[in-house]
């Protein structure tokens, strides 16, 4: 054996021996990064920002497919107005107008998840936020229903829109037979639940309306149904 063939051994096992060690720290980072990764999952994604982008749309997913909403506006009167429409034989129908005076226009909008147990948390929510100051004069200390004021319900499916662009999307609200449904369902429920207390009054579901609303404060609010704190 040569003293140039001792080196070239000695050279050849620094290299392999250097190379394995590059290989074993390669491996143990890739490690760690996938321990790493997996735990920020585990802990519910706070630290991930790949995470949190997956949690966030999930909790709007979860949110926009299942509540019922309304828009709750104090006024100082208002009115409903049903446009003139050509009935099948060809005559038209006159335009009917519904005035109400101080207290409440709220517009409704019924989705596909809704159910009976959402139409009555609006309802009363609705007559009991307490939105007027009550006999002493203390603010937001007195309801609809302790003041017996007028309720104008307006049913509003766009309350339920998503925007794919510019453009307004309707697909999460229920359709119009089952919408009409819950709606009139919910209209008796509120006018029987506030018949000892003032007048309500309503739009037609399904038509073109027009809605003047003369707004006190203005105070406006807007209630969820699956949002309930």
């Amino acid at each position: 054996m040569t003293p140039n063939a001792g080196t070239n051994g000695t050279t050849k096992c620094s290299e392999v021996f250097r190379l394995s060690r590059a290989l074993v720290v390669t491996y143990v980072f890739l490690l760690y990064l996938v321990i790493h990764i997996h735990r920020r999952f585990r802990r519910g994604v706070r630290g991930c920002w790949i995470g949190r982008s997956f949690a966030r749309r999930a909790s709007e997913r979860r949110t926009l497919t299942s509540t019922m909403r309304a828009v709750v506006q104090r006024v100082s009167r208002a009115s409903v107005t049903m446009r003139a429409r050509d009935e099948d034989e060809g005559e038209n129908e006159p335009p009917v107008t519904r005035v109400t005076g101080r207290g409440l226009v709220v517009l409704v909008c019924v989705e596909a998840s809704d159910d009976d147990d959402d139409l009555a948390y609006i309802a009363r929510k609705v007559f009991n936020t307490k939105l007027w100051p009550d006999a002493s004069g203390k603010p937001w200390c007195a309801s609809a229903r302790e003041r017996e004021f007028d309720v104008l319900f307006v049913s509003q499916f766009t309350l339920c829109a998503e925007l794919k662009g510019n453009k307004p999307s309707f697909h999460r609200s229920a359709a119009p037979e089952r919408a009409k449904t819950s709606y009139d369902s919910f209209l008796a429920h509120a006018r029987a639940e506030y018949a000892s207390a003032g007048n309500i009054e309503s739009g037609d579901f399904g038509a073109m309306m027009d809605v003047d609303i003369q707004n006190d404060g203005p105070v406006t609010l807007i209630l969820d149904s699956k949002n309930r704190n």
